[in-house]
């Protein structure tokens, strides 16, 4: 196992699927061999008293999860994609495009207590965002009235709300019912945008079956790891691995899922699930998009770094955000909106609307609070500014059958990833029937 991680891997084109399949194959007869060894010669001629003889076969069966987990790994590495072409092809789309009729955005920068230093460097890189279409806002659930006078002096919307009640999941449906943008983009408060995010993720969403565009957390300073063992320069981030590997493996299975921070979501599929974000599990983002897979959007992933931010600094915050995570997996794990729970296993019989699949409809932004608009330039400009606008397959698939049902020519999501321009503006004209020039426009997409 080791001389095909160490030799044969390397020298294999790993983009390509025989290859991958090639590695799979050696790495698990080498296992399958291991196996009949260690049960054949190490467990089944065990003897002595009934506890030791328990002993060795606890010790098997923890041993035979360990590999069962890892196998479910490999079958994932089976797939890959990389969608940074199709990423060009969309921005290139998007700047051919008036300002006027490009989606509008909602950017959200949740905050709870990051100093200055931290807060600034994210709002800055949201002002300088080259997507002209956008409002940003700061949810600040401190209620701290330097963070107010800072956002009013850079001409950034702000909101606050009496209490703290489901923390960020909370912050950020507090939000959703003051705005109103096609899409909403969420930076965590110590993460920094690249100028054009919203231009290479905002176009995979002339895809009906996407909800989500996700890209990888990338960090500018070092992790605890890395400099508790004095391997900066050698040892790869903790994160590197699973945004590098392990999500562009998820996405090839249309399996990836919201990673909260640097993502996109369409503001048509947090309607389908009640325009909030799920609340039962502290890991709110990662039960969003098992809560959008029931209603046939999948999460999409663009495997470049488009943002950057902080890594836990020290050991204690490292460990306090991986026990976070690891009680917010157990939790889905039993909601009953996980994989374990009563909705698993039962699909809704209500069918989706006529608009649950399609292109999100431009429309105009009327709240009235204090948004401010960003030119093109990244200047912030003061006063009102409207904005105007297998499994997880067969799941997005049984949505396209549901919208026939109701007498809507719909595309299957296989079908969608070999259409062209044309075929997707005939898919947006049939689900939205009669539409205004900019609409038309938003289809080419």
């Amino acid at each position: 196992m080791l001389a095909t991680i160490y030799v044969l891997s390397p020298a294999l084109p790993l983009s390509h699927s025989w290859a991958r399949a090639l590695v799979f194959i050696v790495v698990w007869l080498v296992v399958a061999r291991y196996f009949y060894w260690r049960f054949f010669s190490t467990v089944l001629p065990a003897d002595g008293d009934w506890y030791e003889i328990g002993w060795v076969y606890f010790c098997f069966a923890v041993e035979s999860l360990a590999l069962f987990d890892a196998f479910i790994l490999y079958l994932a590495f089976l797939r890959t994609s990389d969608r940074r072409a199709e990423a060009d092809t969309h921005e290139v789309r998007l700047r051919t495009v008036a300002p006027g009729e490009l989606p509008s955005v909602d950017v959200y920068i949740p905050t709870f207590n990051e100093p200055m230093e931290v807060l600034e460097k994210t709002i800055t890189g949201v002002l300088c965002l080259d997507y002209p279409n956008f409002n940003a806002w700061v949810l600040d659930d401190g209620r701290r009235p330097w963070v107010k006078a800072f956002c009013e002096a850079k001409g950034v919307g702000y909101l606050t709300r009496p209490n703290n009640a489901h923390a960020k999941a909370g912050n950020i449906n507090h939000a959703l019912t003051k705005t109103s943008a096609d899409f909403v983009a969420i930076f965590d408060a110590d993460f920094i945008p690249q100028r054009n995010f919203l231009m290479r993720t905002i176009g995979f969403f002339a895809d009906p079956s996407i909800g989500v565009v996700q890209v990888p957390h990338a960090f500018y300073n070092y992790d605890p790891t890395q400099s508790s063992l004095a391997l900066q320069t050698t040892l790869p981030d903790d994160q590197r691995f699973f945004f590098e590997a392990v999500m562009p493996s998820r996405d090839g299975w249309d399996a990836a899922f919201c990673c909260g921070s640097n993502s996109v979501t369409r503001r048509a599929a947090l309607r389908s699930v009640g325009d909030v974000l799920p609340t039962e599990s502290i890991t709110e983002d990662m039960l969003f998009s098992i809560t959008l897979l029931r209603k046939g959007y999948i999460t999409r992933y663009l495997c470049e770094r488009l943002a950057v931010g902080l890594a836990p600094e020290g050991l204690k915050a490292f460990f306090v955000q991986r026990r976070r995570w690891a009680r917010g997996a157990m939790q889905i794990l039993y909601l009953a909106a996980g994989p374990l729970g009563a909705r698993s296993h039962a699909r809704s019989a209500a069918p989706l609307s006529a608009d649950a699949l399609a292109v999100a409809k431009p429309h105009t932004h009327v709240d009235h609070r204090g948004p401010v608009g960003v030119p093109l330039d990244g200047r912030a400009a003061s006063g009102q500014r409207n904005g105007r606008g297998g499994r997880v397959l067969s799941i997005a698939n049984d949505a396209c059958r549901r919208r026939r049902h109701l007498g809507i020519r719909a595309t299957p999501v296989f079908s969608i990833h070999r259409a062209g321009a044309r075929d997707l503006s005939k898919l947006q004209d049939s689900a939205n029937g009669p539409h205004d020039h900019r609409q038309a426009v938003w289809a080419r997409f």
